[in-house]
């Protein structure tokens, strides 16, 4: 029993005096990283700090040598930018990495970092392993033996769960272990003196900029004290504007200040600002210091800065808005004028356009009564003084309104393409730089002959419209040229007559129209602008023009496709000189089988009837389903598919090549009433294909369809 006491007390005293060594180690360490910590807070800077934990980090470890390397966010990699050690051991460390140890940059993958973060420290038994086989065996082995390093610490450095860099001592076998709680403490320490640093340094920038744009502001900026109302700053640009210098600013009471005087620094006013913390003046009229008035616009809040509260003011100068927006407001106030006179001439076009259908009615049929009808039969002068009479009353609504309009116009003999030249500048401007303008002259025009102002305002009112219905950037097209109507074409198209005519069309890749607003387009104060934005006048304005001066206008668009306004406009033959009807060409037609896919009802009716009378077998669909359908159900041969481009389910080039598979030997004949070049800009056809511009005539559509069939 005597025996077993006594080695109990020995391993109580031998314990007694481990506890006494590990508190003594312990205690020695915490000094070390006490006086560590000072040194990080006396860094100057960055670079400064940077160099004093690699060189405390070997203090702490008593290494031979230890490297800090900051870790990259966006590169994931680890830099060495501090390197603390001997003279003799730097110059072997050199030897072997040369000038590059400070351009080694350690790829750290995401298992990699989480590992790091997880471990935090980590003692490899080489460079190898420290680097995750970044480093060869080989310069591990010589660098661990040029130094005389047995072993290795590594100390992942973070900062709230985010790696920021590490630590790594090289120490010689003989060296005691560095307890796990100095290293850990170590590693806070050296965290947040980095984060603090690198915060500084953020927001020392921060202050760089903010001052940058204080001082390059194109608006005033006035700073307050708060609490007392007296100017603490004033940028350069509100010392311009007002025309004083700082000094005569800085220190005063804003209400003392005769600028401000009795209007937005009152006392009251002031104290409305503290007790809110927000003023906003839209339209503060003031005085710069030689007595000139300018408006501004004055809006101020209420911030802290060093924990001690300011007032910025931000003051804009609106001078020249308010001008312009007087102009501006003189403008509308013609313009509604000159609205408000055209209203009037749009109730008269509404009526007149509404009897006009009528007539045309009226006028289409008898027409064709008239050639059915023997010219020697007595119901021949009967139908005959029809037509002369809605002839005689289509004159009179003619005169209706242009008696509503109560205008004089001076109708001039005039190339479209010279006037349309002359305003491509203005036409940009109006548009916007982010529209393209593209401009596409038709080559040997015809004349027209119609007031050069009217011209004008149809280029002008269609730009616009273009432009309203482009969201951010797009194109607008402007394209001529010259096309003939025949009467087989005008017995189907109501306000077209047969003739020749100079075309102006304008085109845009803008957000199109369903065909609800297509039937409203040209109403008078019709707009699907929202209030305030237009009055619906521009369209109904452009469409009495082109009715007045004997001309007519299509439209062609889709929701998402963009649109197209065509207008024909009579060609003009000159005094003394009569329009002579050219002979009628030879149509061809043909016998073959053609599939025609039109979605619009009566268009579709109009064509089949067109080439049924040309001879051809038509095969009718009004939808790409639909005619897929009856391709398959169709028993015989289909020579020809003629087809819209822009049509629900599919576009046409898509519905041709599904019909190819069905027919290989298959052709086709694209029609749109967009221009061609809209077309291929939204890659729906490729040059080279056959294609036909809506409107057409029947000879038109001969050469056409015969022209694709014939093809090779």
């Amino acid at each position: 029993m005597k025996n077993s006491s006594m080695t109990k007390h020995k391993q109580i005293k031998v314990a007694l005096q481990e506890s006494e060594q590990n508190y003594h180690l312990l205690a020695t360490y915490y000094k070390r990283l006490n006086d560590i910590s000072i040194t990080f807070t006396e860094a100057s800077s960055t670079e400064e700090l940077f160099t004093r934990i690699s060189d405390s980090f070997r203090f702490l470890t008593d290494a031979i040598a230890a490297t800090f390397s900051v870790y990259d966010q966006e590169t994931r990699t680890l830099k060495v930018v501090s390197l603390s050690t001997d003279p003799i051991s730097s110059a072997k460390i050199s030897s072997i990495f040369g000038p590059h140890l400070f351009e080694m940059r350690m790829p750290v993958s995401a298992t990699d970092r989480e590992q790091m973060l997880r471990q935090g420290i980590k003692r490899p038994k080489d460079l190898c392993e420290l680097s995750f086989d970044a480093i060869p065996q080989e310069i591990s082995d010589a660098v661990m033996d040029a130094i005389g390093c047995r072993q290795i610490i590594a100390l992942a450095i973070s900062y709230t769960e985010q790696l920021v860099g590490a630590c790594v001592a090289y120490l010689p076998g003989n060296q005691p272990l560095v307890p796990d709680d100095a290293l850990k403490t170590y590693k806070y320490l050296a965290g947040l003196s980095i984060n603090r640093r690198w915060a500084e340094a953020a927001l020392q920038d921060s202050e760089k900029r903010y001052r940058r744009l204080f001082e390059s502001a194109k608006d005033g900026i006035l700073i307050l004290d708060a609490f007392t109302g007296k100017v603490v700053d004033v940028n350069p640009f509100l010392l311009h504007l007002l025309g004083y210098s700082f000094d005569e600013l800085y220190g005063q009471h804003i209400w003392d200040l005769g600028i401000f005087k009795d209007i937005a620094a009152s006392k009251d006013a002031f104290q409305a600002l503290q007790d809110n913390e927000y003023i906003r003046y839209d339209d503060l009229p003031l005085e710069t210091r030689d007595g000139h008035p300018i408006a501004v616009e004055f809006v101020s809040n209420v911030y802290i800065v060093d924990h001690s509260k300011v007032i910025q003011c931000n003051i804009r100068d609106i001078s020249e808005r308010k001008q312009a927006n007087k102009d501006k407001s003189k403008l509308q106030d013609q313009l509604f004028q000159a609205q408000k006179m055209e209203s009037i001439a749009r109730l008269a076009g509404g009526v007149a356009h509404d009897f006009n259908n009528m007539l045309g009615v009226i006028l289409g049929h008898t027409e064709m009564a008239m050639e059915q009808v023997d010219p020697s039969l007595a119901l021949y002068a009967n139908i005959k003084e029809i037509h002369n009479a809605a002839s005689r009353s289509a004159d009179l609504t003619r005169q209706l309104l242009a008696f509503a309009r109560r205008q004089t116009v001076s109708p001039k003999v005039l190339d479209i393409n010279e006037t349309v030249q002359g305003m491509l500048k203005m036409l940009q401007r109006l548009i916007g730089e982010n529209i393209q303008l593209v401009w596409l002259p038709g080559i040997n025009l015809w004349q027209v002959k119609i007031d050069p102002s009217q011209l004008d305002q149809i280029l002008a009112n269609l730009c616009v419209n273009a432009r309203d219905a482009i969201a951010d950037v797009g194109k607008v097209t402007i394209e001529t040229g010259n096309i003939t109507f025949d009467e087989a074409y005008c017995i189907h198209n109501m306000g077209s007559v047969p003739g020749e005519y100079a075309l102006l069309s304008v085109s845009d890749n803008g957000t199109g129209m369903s065909r609800e607003i297509l039937g409203k387009l040209f109403e008078p104060f019709f707009t699907t602008k929202e209030v305030g934005k237009g009055t619906g006048l521009g369209l109904a304005t452009v469409y009495g023009i082109v009715k007045q001066n004997n001309g007519f206008i299509n439209v062609y668009s889709e929701p998402d496709q963009g649109t197209t306004f065509r207008i024909y406009l009579p060609r003009y033959i000159g005094k003394g000189e009569q329009a002579t009807a050219k002979k009628q060409e030879q149509v061809i037609g043909g016998y073959e089988t053609v599939l025609l896919v039109e979605d619009e009802a009566a268009l579709l009716a109009l064509c089949k009837r067109m080439l049924e009378q040309l001879g051809y077998q038509v095969l009718c669909a009004g939808t790409p389903g639909e005619a897929i359908r009856v391709a398959e159900e169709h028993r015989g041969k289909i020579h020809l598919l003629m087809t819209d481009v822009v049509m629900p389910e599919m576009n046409g080039r898509d519905l041709a090549n599904k019909l190819l598979s069905l027919y290989p030997d298959l052709k086709c004949l694209f029609m749109s009433g967009y221009t061609a070049d809209v077309i291929v800009h939204q890659g729906v056809l490729d040059e080279g294909v056959h294609f036909i511009q809506k409107p057409f005539s029947v000879k038109n559509l001969a050469d056409k369809v015969r022209a694709a069939l014939d093809q090779k």
